[in-house]
């Protein structure tokens, strides 16, 4: 079975796919009685001191957040909405506290996505 990653779906196809064609295609791959998985992840967009240097690194598109941006993950369970179910892995460098913190926003910015995976 395909994992759709939607972080990689960004970066790879800009201007392909579309991100709900792409993921509905990967959730058909998965065989009966198997509930499919996707990956979740936000870029890095901050700068960070590289220590020892004095210099700066700059946000890397292809790098994990510490956390999940809530709004980008709202938008894509409610571009899902319809499609067979699915388990959600949460990829953020601040592991379960990036889970807790998405939960928590999710009942404040969107207690219908939150009713659906919290």
């Amino acid at each position: 079975p395909l994992v759709f990653d939607n972080l990689h779906h960004l970066v790879f196809t800009p201007s392909g796919i579309p991100t709900r064609e792409a993921l509905a295609y990967c959730l058909g791959t998965w065989p009966d009685g198997v509930r499919p998985k996707i990956h979740f992840s936000s870029p890095r967009t901050e700068m960070r001191p590289l220590e020892g240097t004095g210099r700066i690194k700059m946000p890397s598109w292809t790098e994990h957040a510490d956390f999940a941006n809530p709004f980008e993950f709202i938008a894509l369970m409610r571009e899902a909405e319809k499609l067979p179910p699915f388990d959600v892995m949460l990829e953020a460098r601040a592991r379960d506290l990036a889970v807790l913190q998405l939960r928590e926003d999710l009942r404040r910015f969107a207690p219908d996505v939150a009713a659906r995976f919290c």
